[in-house]
């Protein structure tokens, strides 16, 4: 879904708001303008992170990729290559029709499983799929393999975070699942700004709303 970034703003300062006029002087000593300038100026730092650290189940991708798509192919050993778009960040899910599963976490190139791939009883097949990730020509995503060279594709992805503007009005495509998350992760940002001890509590929040334990987040 698309979000106006004025309403990514208010929000954000009804967030900062909520911790209470006498927890938060700062608040009432700045300038309103100057507060949403910092606000903005945290979006796309904010949203790279939600993006890149949310539970895969939370995202809705910017992008879906399709055997229509001239960047899909697949080849005689009935491996399909993706050449994946160079504002990719991160995969949401891949599979080919014929895959009892989708799947997300790819191998990588430079993994000793990798190599496993091309040996024909250890490579991926429709029951037990597999997935690649080369960085050459292009970074491309392999995936092991098709039921034949006829077979479907569909692969969601996340694309580095951008401010479009439509009609006038400045707007950031964010899953619909992480808006609050987005919220509180700027308002965090933006409390740390200002050195306001409330900036911890925000991003837990934000972490929480990700899918993720803000305890396993601080061990990692």
């Amino acid at each position: 879904m698309y979000k106006s970034v004025d309403d990514i703003v208010e929000e954000v300062k009804i967030c900062i708001d909520e911790i209470g006029p006498n927890d938060s002087e700062m608040i009432g000593s700045q300038d309103n303008m100057d507060m949403s300038l910092i606000i903005r100026s945290k979006i796309i730092d904010a949203l790279r992170y939600v993006n890149g650290n949310a539970d895969p189940g939370m995202l809705t991708p910017d992008v879906v990729i399709d055997k229509a798509d001239t960047s899909v192919s697949i080849d005689e050993d009935l491996v399909g290559h993706v050449v994946l778009p160079d504002n990719f960040m991160r995969l949401c899910y891949a599979r080919f029709a014929s895959w009892v599963m989708f799947l997300s976490e790819p191998i990588y190139w430079d993994d000793p499983e990798y190599s496993m791939l091309k040996d024909p009883y250890a490579t991926g097949t429709p029951e037990r799929p597999k997935l690649a990730m080369v960085p050459y020509p292009k970074r491309t995503l392999e995936l092991y393999k098709a039921k034949d060279r006829n077979d479907s594709i569909q692969v969601g992805i996340m694309t580095e975070p951008s401010i479009i503007n439509e009609d006038g009005e400045e707007k950031v495509s964010v899953s619909d699942r992480l808006v609050q998350a987005l919220v509180y992760y700027i308002a965090g940002l933006t409390l740390l700004t200002y050195k306001d001890e409330h900036a911890d509590s925000m991003f837990n929040q934000a972490l929480v709303l990700m899918g993720i334990s803000p305890t396993a987040q601080q061990n990692s």
